[in-house]
């Protein structure tokens, strides 16, 4: 990495380390020392020690006495804490958002822009791309709402979603979501119950393909 300075190259760091946390350079449970990391990445320990705290907060490492930090694990309790965590959320806010579309006080442009870029990165097959977009599309149903409360409650977990996301797709990056359409278009129809509905089940039924997916994907302690 070329060295910059300040809140540029701490940000660099994070982009790069989260990247390489997703695609599993950085492997779940490894332990991650700043000598290492700074001799790798070609950078003093001062911006990797503003860049960490980022990547903790969004639950892809954790800090323990004595042993550093280590990278987040995906065990079973984990994902369905996740997954527990968007059905309280997600579900609510397609709702919320129907009903604002409904009383012509939602900008839905935005939802549109996500969803189609979501499709397009399907077409073209980059897993971590598809991740990134699957991510963002939920994201922005959210903001939908209007709620900045909700919005900042799902930002919390969007790193996460990604990283789930990427890990559970890579299989298949082409593999298409209609419910992504389907739940757009119940919310510009102001149809509360449906948009909600489709939500809950989109949500609900990558429950077990992702459990599965990351229990393979997980190394052995």
């Amino acid at each position: 990495m070329k060295q910059t300075s300040g809140p540029r190259l701490s940000s660099r760091l994070y982009e790069e380390l989260r990247r390489g946390v997703i695609t599993g350079v950085y492997s779940q449970g490894q332990r991650l020392t700043e000598q290492s990391l700074a001799a790798e990445l070609g950078v003093s320990r001062i911006p990797l020690r503003e860049a960490l705290p980022q990547l903790e907060v969004e639950g892809f490492i954790q800090s323990f006495p004595r042993r550093g930090v280590v990278v987040s694990r995906w065990t079973d309790e984990a994902v369905h804490h996740v997954f527990d965590v968007r059905i309280a959320l997600e579900g609510q806010a397609a709702r919320l958002a129907a009903r604002r579309a409904a009383d012509g006080k939602a900008e839905l442009d935005r939802l549109w822009e996500r969803l189609e870029e979501s499709e397009a990165q399907i077409r073209a097959g980059d897993a971590l791309a598809v991740a990134q977009a699957n991510a963002d599309f939920h994201q922005e149903v959210v903001a939908a709402t209007g709620n900045a409360l909700m919005s900042s409650l799902m930002a919390a977990v969007a790193g996460r979603l990604v990283w789930m996301f990427y890990l559970s797709i890579r299989s298949d990056p082409t593999s298409p979501s209609p419910e992504h359409r389907t739940v757009t278009q119940a919310i510009a129809d102001g149809n509360e119950l449906l948009a909600e509905s489709i939500m809950l089940a989109h949500i609900e039924s990558g429950r077990e393909p992702a459990l599965q997916m990351l229990r393979e994907s997980r190394p052995e302690a």
